[in-house]
């Protein structure tokens, strides 16, 4: 019975230790002005915040198009954020984030936070923005596509060998896309490209 309470005990610490690693001493870099790293206390890279925020029992979606990822819907269902696991990293880690509108098609298994009217990004970005807002907060190095009646803007932060950002996240890529229509924001998705 020692022993089992001890192998318990032992467990139970590794894990707290490791879901609180990146959130307790760890000095983040300063963020480049194109980076957003959270939405609604969700951390990238950080399984602590996911932890905090979803619980412990976050159970990822297999897709055969896409990567393992978890949907987290808001308040009132119309929101869905969508959190994209990369293979290799640790449990409850997830490197990309992408928030939409939530269509008729959805039928995915999803967590919902019902205190979130808006998923919001760390920079307090979301839905509805106008692109003149969301610029004036990333700034003006992003590349523009149009298609259809839709604008989309791309940041790429990829100087690896200079960027204590990058290098911080053992990541090469990072990109922010935030597509617009009618000068309305209705889809981003920012994080690290799997490598």
């Amino acid at each position: 019975m020692k022993r089992i309470y001890l192998y318990a005990t032992f467990w139970t610490a590794f894990l707290f230790l490791n879901f609180n690693m990146l959130s307790a001493d760890v000095k983040l870099p300063d963020l480049p002005k194109a980076a957003d790293t959270s939405v609604d206390g969700i951390y990238i890279g950080d399984p602590g915040s996911s932890v905090r925020v979803l619980g412990a029992k976050i159970k990822l979606i297999e897709s055969h198009s896409d990567f393992p990822h978890v949907n987290v819907l808001n308040k009132d269902k119309t929101q869905v954020l969508v959190l994209v696991f990369h293979p290799g990293c640790v449990r409850n880690s997830f490197n990309e984030f992408r928030v939409r509108s939530v269509d008729q098609a959805f039928n995915e298994k999803a967590f919902q936070l019902k205190k979130v009217v808006s998923f919001k990004t760390g920079k307090n970005i979301s839905l509805g923005l106008s692109r003149e807002k969301v610029v004036s907060i990333l700034g003006d190095g992003f590349q523009e596509k149009s298609k259809e009646n839709l604008i989309i803007l791309k940041y790429v932060i990829d100087n690896f060998n200079s960027s204590p950002f990058l290098k911080f996240y053992n990541m090469p890529i990072y990109y922010g896309e935030y597509q617009f229509k009618n000068n309305m924001l209705t889809k981003f998705s920012f994080g690290f490209e799997y490598p």
